[in-house]
């Protein structure tokens, strides 16, 4: 096959790969959280100042305290929670801190530590 060939099939890939990389770098970062038997797991999650981030947060136990979630701080919530359903709650938080989530009662905690 001629030089021009491998050297335009080459440039195209690098092309590709590039804007593969462009793409997943605005995806917001997703995190599993579990809403169960010893609360909220995991507890504490860092995430970076101004970067959106999906939590996605499970019940798993028949629990009426677990039934919400909220971040009072984030204006975010009570967010009904069905038993086994994973529910997406999608945030920016442009500042460094830290925000309680708690469950529709106040009793289940955890935080969010927010990093510049």
């Amino acid at each position: 096959m001629p030089h021009g060939f491998y050297c335009i099939t080459l440039s195209l890939l690098l092309l590709a790969g590039i804007a593969c990389n462009v793409g997943t770098a605005t995806m917001p970062t997703e995190i599993q959280i579990e809403a169960g038997m010893v609360g909220f797991r995991p507890s504490t999650i860092e995430i970076p100042a101004g970067r959106a981030v999906r939590l996605v947060f499970t019940r798993t136990i028949d629990s009426v305290c677990l039934e919400q979630v909220q971040i009072p701080d984030l204006g975010i919530g009570p967010v009904t929670l069905p038993l086994n359903q994973p529910v997406v709650i999608e945030v920016t938080v442009p500042k460094a801190g830290a925000f309680q989530f708690t469950c529709g009662m106040g009793m289940t905690k955890g935080t969010l530590v927010v990093k510049r």
